[in-house]
């Protein structure tokens, strides 16, 4: 079970994938903003975090930029979640930090297995 940290300012995408996570048996954690991802990730070690770009006050691909720039340890692995699917878009997310990349809109099934594959690629 690997602690999954859900950045989304989308209630509803934090909370279907909040379920989804919890299903296939990870503890999940969840901020609205890239400010209390911050947060949480100075109070609670995070395996991986699924980082949506498009946020109010601060955008995914800056808080991806100040999660590589820390000296946290373990260091999370980013899964960032966007509806910019040009590969300009892909490219920055990327660049900034993510180790993965998942396009809006998304099937269940398969952000489950590319969380389950990057952490076991972690693992490996």
């Amino acid at each position: 079970m690997a602690r999954v940290l859900i950045v989304d300012d989308d209630e509803d995408i934090r909370e279907l994938l909040s379920l989804a996570l919890r299903i296939a048996g990870h503890d999940v954690l969840t901020a609205s903003d890239g400010p209390a991802a911050l947060d949480v990730l100075d109070a609670e070690p995070v395996d991986l975090m699924v980082l949506d770009v498009s946020m109010p006050q601060m955008s995914g691909l800056e808080v991806a930029r100040r999660v590589r720039a820390s000296p946290r340890s373990p260091e999370p692995l980013i899964l960032m979640l966007s509806a910019m699917a040009d590969p300009g878009d892909i490219a920055a997310g990327l660049a900034s930090g993510a180790d993965s990349y998942a396009t809006k809109p998304f099937s269940i099934p398969v952000l489950t297995q590319a969380v389950d594959e990057l952490l076991q690629g972690r693992s490996a």
